[in-house]
């Protein structure tokens, strides 16, 4: 029969097997057609012996550029995200789906083409950051796991791409004090307009705390401890050990920060230490929009007090999207009076936007990790010892400063670094906390007792 003479054998299972010999290595090959019916057994085994004899005759096979590349995207993240978080992994993830879809890539053979992907790229219309970051750094990505041990490819198509250059934003910098407190009377102007679950307490712990965004996300409501040591009690968010260089600090509090936390926290006895607006647990991505509309929102309140609230988040929403948010007045046939209102409206935050856009270019590149360099900064302006500081941050050695605890030992950096028993009783970053918080507390009475006097006065 036809079908012995291309090399299939019907096993006792009723399924076809194809089986041959390399004509090269004399190694016996053998695939299972997967069926058994005979017929398509019989065509599986004609598209074989085509691929073999290709191989003998030292043709390239060049199945792999058909290969879809939705399909390999799950055994690409399995692979190289076995060591890393799922929320990290999701991320990579949604870049990369995001690239793929908007580059229009269907099969790996689309990779190839360098000079074309390029030019779509550029043609996005985004920042170089983002077109660096966001899209061709997840694509050399995956194209460098294609080809490693020939898994898909026999070479690196996107080896030869040109990185884009771009400048990175370093300009990172502590908070004003003033700045801060008026951020955080912000949070609880959102919060009670709203009626969301308070962001408030979540800026208060990043602040005092000194965290990494990503390690107070993940802290559940057990997370959030009190133990006595010599008769004081001693209040901290256990963060954990963390890894490798990104240790994570202490999460010391102060008694004041402690119970406004714990007040948010309630009767829970599981879940997340702190909520989000909708109840959940917070993402990178919503932390750092609810942190810059909080501050924006601090930020036009101090140049414009008298405005309403309604109007000042208008100028909030125009600054954060680069252009004047408010109606002109719609389509629909209304009075003359409500025209003239909108327009009116429009006019003063129009004004509003003109005077602070400049200003608020200086300011927009705030982040989360702006609580850290703030609380840094507030503790050694007051005096804290570096290293309280440092073992509230997590960081390995402190700065170079004037230090007056444990003499010798603490006053070298490498002491400090080797030496010193970072688990130790003796070292408390309690005072750091206490300090920040009496720093905070001070403005957040003065902006309070301006904003109770203009209302006296008005």
């Amino acid at each position: 029969m036809r079908w012995r003479t291309n090399g299939l054998r019907k096993k006792p299972n009723g399924y076809y097997y194809w089986r041959r010999v390399h004509p090269t290595t004399g190694k016996r090959i053998e695939r299972a057609t997967g069926t058994k019916n005979e017929r398509v057994a019989c065509r599986k085994a004609v598209q074989w012996d085509e691929e073999l004899e290709r191989e003998s005759a030292g043709l390239k096979n060049y199945d792999w550029a058909r290969r879809r590349i939705g399909e390999l995207i799950p055994l690409f993240l399995a692979d190289w995200g076995a060591d890393l978080s799922d929320e990290w992994v999701k991320q990579r993830e949604a870049e990369l789906r995001r690239a793929i879809r908007e580059l229009r890539l269907v099969v790996v053979a689309d990779l190839d083409d360098v000079g074309g992907l390029d030019r779509r790229l550029r043609r996005l219309d985004q920042p170089d950051s983002i077109l660096s970051r966001s899209y061709q750094q997840p694509l050399r990505t995956f194209s460098k796991w294609l080809a490693e041990n020939n898994r898909v490819t026999e070479r690196d198509l996107l080896g030869n791409w040109k990185k884009i250059p771009y400048e990175p934003r370093s300009n990172r910098q502590a908070v004003l004090p003033e700045d801060m407190a008026q951020s955080i009377l912000a949070a609880s102007e959102i919060d009670f307009a709203r009626g969301r679950h308070p962001l408030r307490p979540v800026l208060v712990a990043l602040l005092i705390t000194a965290p990494r965004a990503g390690a107070l996300i993940s802290r559940n409501v057990g997370h959030l401890v009190e133990r006595a040591y010599r008769g004081e009690s001693r209040y901290r968010v256990d963060y954990g050990e963390g890894c490798k260089k990104k240790r994570r600090g202490k999460g010391a509090l102060d008694r004041a920060s402690w119970t406004e936390i714990k007040g948010i926290v309630g009767e829970r006895r599981e879940g997340p230490l702190l909520l989000s607006p909708k109840g959940r647990r917070w993402s990178k991505e919503r932390l750092l929009d609810a942190w810059r509309e909080a501050y924006c929102l601090g930020f036009v309140t101090r140049y414009f007090p008298a405005y309403p609230y309604r109007e000042r988040m208008l100028v909030v929403a125009s600054l954060l999207n680069g252009k004047v948010k408010s109606n002109k007045g719609g389509r629909a046939p209304v009075k003359l009076q409500a025209v003239e209102r909108r327009l009116a409206l429009r006019k003063r935050v129009e004004r509003a936007f003109g005077q602070l856009h400049d200003d608020w270019l200086e300011r927009k590149t705030v982040d989360v990790h702006t609580f850290r360099m703030t609380h840094r900064t507030w503790a050694e302006a007051v005096g804290v010892p570096a290293v309280l500081i440092d073992l509230q941050l997590g960081h390995a050695v402190a700065e170079e400063g004037s230090l007056n605890v444990l003499k010798a030992v603490v006053a070298s950096r490498t002491g400090r670094k080797h030496y010193l028993d970072d688990q130790s009783e003796l070292l408390d970053p309690t005072p750091s906390a206490v300090a920040v918080r009496g720093l905070l507390d001070e403005h957040l009475a003065e902006i309070e007792g301006k904003a109770q006097r203009r209302a006296t006065t008005a």
